[in-house]
């Protein structure tokens, strides 16, 4: 059953294999709450009443808003597909209401701090790790791409003719981000060291690999993101997102559109997108109490 589901998931609702992974463990939590094993589990015994509990039981045991309204989400997912399945023919999840959740500015870095971050720290040295976290850096600021994006980019996706990368984001979508000179020629910085690690690029097309020329991974790519961030000695967020978040902020600071930073940045809707107006906007009244004689 939580292998249709998974599937159900991945090809039919196009999430993540982040997010399937943390719905199969929403789902496995709340069958735990219920007291019995995942396999002598009958999704047809729940009532909404036994999710309120578990709703209440999660609070009270201080997970944040928007941990229990993912886990709502998920458990919503689930009874939805097994009633187009037809397991169930109720579903005890249609008047749970997911807790209110306070939206978060997104965190993002200093112009000067990212400027001088990629011009005088990175790369350290001329070795393969040195120049990859440059290019892992600079490709996640100056193109707003997320971490599975990278991590999935071949250097198909690379055109450094015309300037621009393709990246195949949520749902196989696929959009064009124009690349500056500087990311291109970090890029062939980098390309130039990869040949030397992957002999023969048909063994995989990835751009990015471990130090032994494997598909880099999610987690080297947070590590490497981490460790770079550390210079900054105001971050205290340290992760990819923040690159996103700050690209799209420069981005709006400087006039963009926001209908184009949504193209570029992969969002659904508009809505998604907006969010940064507020980051702007806070920026813009911090320096007026800090600058207006009779703030």
């Amino acid at each position: 059953m939580m292998g249709l589901f998974s599937q159900y998931l991945h090809s039919e609702r196009r999430f993540s294999p982040h997010t399937v992974k943390s719905y199969n463990d929403d789902i496995k939590q709340f069958v735990s709450f219920t007291g019995i094993e995942l396999k002598d589990f009958n999704p047809s015994n729940v009532d909404h009443k036994l999710v309120r509990r578990w709703v209440v039981f999660l609070l009270e045991h201080k997970f944040t808003a928007r941990s229990v309204s993912r886990k709502i989400s998920a458990l919503k997912h689930f009874y939805r597909f097994l009633i187009r399945e037809g397991l169930v023919t109720v579903n005890p999840t249609q008047k749970i209401v997911a807790p209110r959740v306070q939206k978060r500015l997104p965190v993002f870095i200093e112009e000067r701090a990212i400027a001088e971050l990629l011009d005088s720290h990175l790369p350290f040295n001329d070795s393969y790790p040195a120049l990859r976290q440059k290019a892992i850096v600079e490709m996640l600021y100056s193109t707003g791409i997320r971490r599975g994006e990278l991590v999935s980019m071949t250097i198909q996706n690379v055109d450094f003719v015309k300037q621009q990368i393709k990246v195949v984001g949520k749902g196989d979508k696929e959009r064009i981000i124009p690349a500056t000179p500087e990311l291109m020629a970090t890029l062939k910085r980098f390309l130039a060291a990869r040949q030397e690690v992957v002999l023969n690029n048909n063994e995989h097309p990835f751009v990015f690999t471990t130090n032994s020329g494997k598909p880099i991974y999610a987690k080297l790519v947070y590590k490497e993101v981490h460790d770079a961030l550390s210079f900054i000695s105001s971050m205290t967020k340290l992760s990819p997102h923040v690159l996103r978040h700050s690209f799209a902020t420069h981005l709006l600071n400087h006039g963009a559109d926001l209908s184009g930073i949504k193209e570029l940045l992969g969002h659904a809707n508009l809505g998604a997108t907006q969010v940064y107006t507020h980051t702007s906007f806070e920026k813009l009244k911090s320096i007026y109490n800090q600058a207006h004689p009779r703030a």
